[in-house]
């Protein structure tokens, strides 16, 4: 059985926000937000790559399994979809936070760090 176009999109964009933060850490315009891939960054970018990929592929390859079960193909379809929209939401929302009330993102929390020292 092929792998959902939903898995792929998912993939796909996961992989793109993991190479280019990886660029952004390369060239020094980035500092990584969360604390336990900060760490893994410390070991080296390889490290980070991998880590963040199997937390990418591990759950996709989950949801593929469940979607094999009897009956399981629309309720997974429509987990990806929401996840999907979530992240696009979550992702476009602090960017545009970031650049609408940057102080308020900072006192938030909200915006990684390289977004900030993008600018």
């Amino acid at each position: 059985m092929r792998l959902l176009r939903e898995t792929w999109i998912v993939g796909i964009i996961a992989t793109l926000d993991c190479l280019s933060t990886i660029y952004l850490l390369h060239t020094g315009k980035a500092v990584e937000a969360n604390p336990l891939l900060a760490r893994v960054v410390s070991w080296s970018l390889l490290a980070f790559f991998l880590v963040k990929m199997s937390l990418v592929i591990a759950p996709l390859g989950g949801l593929e399994r469940i979607r094999r079960m009897p009956g399981k193909e629309r309720m997974v379809k429509m987990m990806m979809r929401g996840g999907l929209v979530a992240y696009m939401v979550i992702y476009f929302g602090a960017m545009l936070l970031e650049f609408k009330f940057p102080d308020a993102a900072r006192a938030l929390h909200l915006i990684p760090s390289y977004f900030v020292s993008l600018f």
